[in-house]
C-alpha cells in the first residue's frame, strides 16, 4: 500500500496536470487555429470522453469483470464515515484552517482567470 503522503502527492499532480493543461491547450488552440476552435476543440473533447465514460463504466453490481467475493470485499468496505463532532459554524471554521484547501483555493484562482489575461 503506498503511504498517504505519497498518494496525496500523486493526486496534487495529477489536478495540477489537468488544470494546466486546460489552461494551455485551449488558448494555444485560439492561437493557431482562432477562437471558435477553442470552443469547438474543448466540446468534441468533451463528448469524446462522454462516450469513452459510457463504454467504460460499469455500476459495481453489475460490472462484468466483478466477482462475487470481489464484490462481497467492496461492499463490507462502505461503512459510512463518522459523522463530524463538530457542528454549525465551527465544521466551516475547521475547514478554513486547512492548509489544503488553501492550497486547491489559490491553485484553481491562479489558473481558472487564464482565459481573461489575454485577448485573442
Amino acid at each position: 500500500m503506498v503511504p498517504a503522503d505519497e498518494r496525496s502527492v500523486a493526486v496534487a499532480l495529477f489536478d495540477s496536470g489537468s488544470g494546466l493543461g486546460g489552461a494551455l491547450a485551449i488558448p494555444w488552440v485560439a492561437m493557431v487555429f482562432g477562437w471558435r476552435w477553442s470552443f469547438a476543440s474543448s466540446g468534441m473533447l468533451g463528448f469524446v470522453c462522454l462516450f469513452a465514460w459510457l463504454r467504460i463504466y460499469h455500476p459495481v453490481a453489475k460490472h462484468p469483470r466483478l466477482t462475487t467475493t470481489e464484490l462481497a470485499i467492496i461492499r463490507g468496505g462502505q461503512d459510512a464515515p463518522p459523522a463530524s463532532p463538530r457542528q454549525g459554524w465551527a465544521r466551516w471554521l475547521h475547514l478554513a484552517r486547512d492548509r489544503n484547501l488553501w492550497g486547491i483555493v489559490l491553485g484553481r484562482a491562479l489558473t481558472d482567470p487564464i482565459w481573461w489575461l489575454r485577448k485573442v
